[in-house]
């Protein structure tokens, strides 16, 4: 919405795009094709000669730790010129949603980043509270590969964030889903009752600021 006035600019997630090109996503028995057959469609479309060939001077993936293989060729057959024009790809294997399928390096896509690469390492987003607790889940392999060895995990650091909070983030393990969930709707019930946190006043907390964050919605829905 913020870009709607540049209409040089184009901004979508990688289905979308492939849809405006003339390839849907397939379902056969109610399975979805997979990310890797969706851009194999996809790229051979571009590489037959279609609208979208060679038309971009500048392409910004995001998150790309969740694209198949065949989406970053895609957006190379995107490029008027693949060795001279822009290819921004942003991404943070720690963070992968979708399990994007793993590649060997990213010259096996035809994508040169030695010597272009950068590891920002400064965290902005989360304080140091929530880092603490999330380091205890964290991987922690090993992290000397070059540069050319595809998206990496960036280590959970403590000192890398920027912000701190009076509040540390709770884990309640629970023996069971039913016991978790009524576990966080009693959580909730006492946030919208009272004004103390962790032993701490706290000003009153409306409804619509509280969220929760579940894979699935059966569980819930079979309860309430």
């Amino acid at each position: 919405s913020i870009l709607a006035a540049h209409t040089n600019i184009m901004v979508s997630h990688f289905d979308a795009w492939a849809k405006q090109l003339g390839c849907t996503r397939q379902f056969k028995n109610g399975e979805s094709e997979s990310n890797e057959d969706l851009g194999e469609r996809l790229l051979l479309r571009l590489q037959n000669g279609c609208e979208d060939t060679e038309k971009y001077k500048a392409i910004l993936i995001d998150e790309a730790q969740d694209f198949a293989p065949s989406w970053f060729k895609c957006a190379l057959e995107a490029l008027t010129d693949r060795d001279n024009d822009d290819l921004l790809i942003v991404g943070d294997d720690n963070q992968k949603v979708f399990g994007g399928k793993k590649f060997p390096s990213w010259k096996s896509l035809g994508i040169n980043i030695i010597g272009r690469s950068k590891k920002f390492e400064i965290n902005y987003r989360n304080t140091r509270n929530i880092l603490g607790l999330a380091q205890l889940f964290s991987n922690h392999d090993s992290l000397d590969q070059d540069d050319d060895s595809g998206l990496q995990i960036i280590p959970v650091d403590l000192s890398k964030s920027k912000r701190n909070s009076n509040f540390n983030p709770v884990f309640i393990e629970c023996k069971n889903r039913r016991e978790e969930i009524y576990t966080i709707v009693k959580q909730i019930k006492e946030l919208l009752k009272n004004q103390k946190w962790q032993g701490k006043k706290i000003s009153p907390i409306e409804a619509n600021n509280i969220g929760i964050l579940y894979r699935h919605s059966t569980a819930i829905s079979k309860l309430f």
